[in-house]
């Protein structure tokens, strides 16, 4: 589950990703935020590891297991990241592409 807090983080650790924004939070973890299309005005967040990224950029399968959550391959070098809030119980989804998970990856 997530336990994340958005962050007063300065703005030189915030990312500027394909849709959205990513916060590198310490200790290999990001905390992704996008823009829920379905629920305008609601911003959905996962936390993800750079050990999770990783698998993401090498492994060729539909679904995988990540830390915290799953995520699903949907084509086109993009990754739907799935979890749920640990504070509000609410599922949190954002979509990653393969240049968001390079660009991630390379922060480390």
């Amino acid at each position: 589950m997530i336990h994340s807090k958005i962050s007063a983080a300065p703005r030189s650790l915030a990312l500027t990703l394909e849709d959205g924004e990513a916060e590198r939070v310490g200790d290999g973890m990001f905390v992704i935020f996008q823009t829920n299309s379905e629920r305008r005005r609601q911003t959905d967040n996962v936390v993800i590891s750079s050990e999770d990224l990783g698998v993401l950029r090498l492994v060729p399968s539909l679904t995988v297991e990540l830390g915290d959550g799953i995520a699903e391959y949907v084509g086109d070098g993009y990754w739907s990241i799935f979890q749920t809030d640990g504070r509000n119980g609410k599922p949190q989804n954002v979509i990653l592409s393969g240049a968001d998970i390079s660009l991630l990856l390379g922060v480390e």
